[in-house]
């Protein structure tokens, strides 16, 4: 019965891998409640006994990989899918094992002093790539596009399926078998990552970006007086974009009344009303009319896409040292982690969890070219009477 003791202690310690993976996908603090504690001691016992009286063949690989997705679905509290996707996470961190155990084999330990030294370095190394991997960006990645779900899946069960046929040795052809069965899941996932980027990100995301520029080279253009550019940049507009701005209110050589315009223009696309404070009292000495305009644009656009019914508040005020454009919109807050999520969790989008935007992003982009700051607020605004998020920007000297 003695051995007993050791097995469970195995096997708590891959709990506590789970725990610390679960969290770290989901990004949140790993906070050990009596639920958790209690599932945690149910999983050791139950696969403690499990090797006792079975070892570590069929039984025990069956009853550890039911336990362990089981064990994810109930820390991360997602679907069954990305509970197998954190179980399949953790197989390829777990990787680490076999080269850790040769190298202590050759060092002169064996039997059950091996399998602990080989978990409580697994368990460290954890914890150091919980603390400093964005395994959430990764995970997230992975449940937004299905054919990289599907491909994860596949592999998954190839590799278990392998797992489950061989005996598990720490040995050198055991290391070179998973090691180029590791390589071939890596190569397959950054193969089909990098062609989902282009053509679901990277594409969007210039086109995008090319559309919200040309509106401000054309804001630009009638402040300068340039006809040419003009007729140019109207052209470009309803030829790529399909744009049907109305351009009656234009003037050339005007700023204000031309910002005034644009924003009447955006109205044609929001149900609601725009309600606009504009104080353009100079030029910039850094910043240049069209990505002014292209920062109003994107966050304007990014209001009228919230199909809010209350109007739309902004304000932009632009002098020689400072400008400061905030564009606000009714926002109902149902996200507990609310508006931590749209700069940092998510990284630069108002959209649903899962979903994603490109105007933010490019906002942020640009932001990082003029040494600008984005941020935004959450209260109560009195013309609208509801609680309105507001996307702020600050360009300073």
């Amino acid at each position: 019965m003695l051995m007993l003791i050791p097995w469970t202690i195995i096997n708590a310690i891959d709990f506590v891998m789970i725990f610390l993976l679960s969290n770290a996908i989901v990004k949140q603090k790993p906070v050990l409640t009596v639920k958790r504690a209690l599932l945690g001691v149910v999983y050791a016992l139950t696969l403690g006994t499990v090797a006792f009286f079975f070892g570590n063949g069929y039984i025990y690989r069956i009853a550890t990989t039911v336990l362990g997705i089981l064990a994810f679905y109930f820390i991360m509290k997602k679907p069954f899918s990305s509970a197998f996707l954190g179980y399949a996470t953790l197989w390829v961190v777990a990787f680490m094992q076999l080269p850790f155990g040769i190298i202590f084999q050759l060092s002169g330990i064996e039997g059950m002093p091996l399998f602990l030294a080989v978990q409580i370095l697994t368990l460290i190394v954890i914890l150091i790539l919980c603390r400093f991997l964005p395994f959430n960006n990764f995970f997230r990645f992975m449940e937004e596009h299905l054919v990289l779900k599907l491909m994860f899946f596949i592999l998954t069960f190839i590799c278990l399926g392998a797992a489950f046929y061989f005996n598990f040795e720490y040995d050198m052809p055991y290391l070179v078998f998973w090691t180029g069965m590791l390589t071939i899941v890596l190569i397959a996932i950054y193969k089909t990552s990098a062609r989902i980027i282009y053509l679901r990100h990277t594409i969007p995301l210039m086109h995008n970006d090319t559309y919200h520029t040309t509106l401000g080279l054309l804001i630009k253009a009638y402040q300068r007086e340039d006809v040419s550019q003009v007729e140019v940049l109207k052209k470009e507009l309803q030829t790529n974009y399909n744009s049907h701005f109305e351009f009656d209110g234009f003037q050339l050589g005007k700023t204000t009344e031309n910002i005034i315009a644009f924003i009447k223009s955006k109205q044609a696309n929001a149900k609601v009303g725009i309600k606009y404070d504009i104080r353009y009292r100079q030029d910039h000495s850094r910043v240049t009319i069209d990505v002014i305009i292209k920062l109003l644009s994107i966050l304007l656009d990014n209001a009228i896409e919230s199909k809010t019914n209350k109007p739309i508040v902004i304000d932009l005020g632009v002098s020689l040292s400072h400008i400061q454009l905030s564009v606000g919109n009714e926002f109902k807050l149902k996200d507990p982690e609310g508006i931590n999520r749209i700069l940092m969790i998510d990284g630069y989008t108002t959209k649903k969890v899962n979903q994603r935007g490109y105007g933010l992003t490019n906002a942020h982009l640009t932001l990082k070219q003029v040494d600008g700051e984005m941020t935004t607020s959450y209260n109560y605004n009195q013309g609208g009477k509801a609680y309105y998020l507001n996307m702020m920007i600050n360009i300073i000297g």
